[in-house]
């Protein structure tokens, strides 16, 4: 489960690359991921949790990019 939850979203980071489209996107959306998942990290810290570390670490990196790609593709 800590494998799928953290690839979840680079389907989406791939597709923003390929197409440079953000416009069906809500940057809300992934910012609200990206907070949520520095939260489970540090518990996961806390806690000692390698599975959600991981987890954690791939949601973070995926949601931060289309943060990124959002603001980099949103003029275009």
């Amino acid at each position: 489960n800590s494998l799928l939850s953290g690839i979840a979203l680079y389907p989406q980071v791939f597709k923003v690359f390929a197409t440079g489209h953000v416009s069906d996107l809500s940057p809300t959306t992934f910012f609200i991921v990206f907070i949520t998942n520095i939260v489970w990290f540090a518990y996961a810290i806390h806690r000692r949790t390698l599975p959600v570390i991981l987890a954690s670490i791939l949601n973070v990196i995926g949601s931060g990019c289309l943060i990124v790609l959002f603001f980099l593709y949103a003029n275009n």
